[in-house]
């Protein structure tokens, strides 16, 4: 799938999880701030992996007692509007069934609790 098509897929934004990035022997903390199907993007503090990195985000779902782990590609990175806010990257997910499952649930439950409102 090419980069235009992923970004027409249903996107959460404003979607906000805790997470924790694993960028080889680094791990740092950060949020998940929008979620797709095929990525996300994540805030951070630390100064944020390289593009093209391979990172896995590790993230909890509502409810779910442990994290999903997330493998992803980094794709860009800069500094927040506001420099003191840190930094922002987006990553695409790498295929894994486990993860598309965590994230298709986070979805549907982000969906029905939007219906509710």
């Amino acid at each position: 799938m090419n980069e235009r098509a992923q970004r027409q897929g249903e996107r959460i934004q404003p979607f906000l999880a805790p997470c924790r990035v694993i960028d080889g022997g680094r791990r740092f903390a950060g949020h998940l701030i929008e979620l797709s199907r095929e990525g996300g993007r994540v805030a951070c503090k630390a100064a944020p992996p390289a593009q093209g990195a391979s990172v896995v985000l590790e993230v909890r779902f509502g409810k779910v007692a442990g994290r999903t782990r997330l493998p992803a590609q980094v794709r860009w990175s800069g500094p927040q509007p506001d420099p003191q806010d840190g930094h922002v990257f987006g990553v695409t997910f790498v295929a894994a069934d486990e993860a598309a499952l965590a994230v298709d649930a986070a979805l549907a439950e982000f969906r029905r609790r939007a219906a509710a409102i």
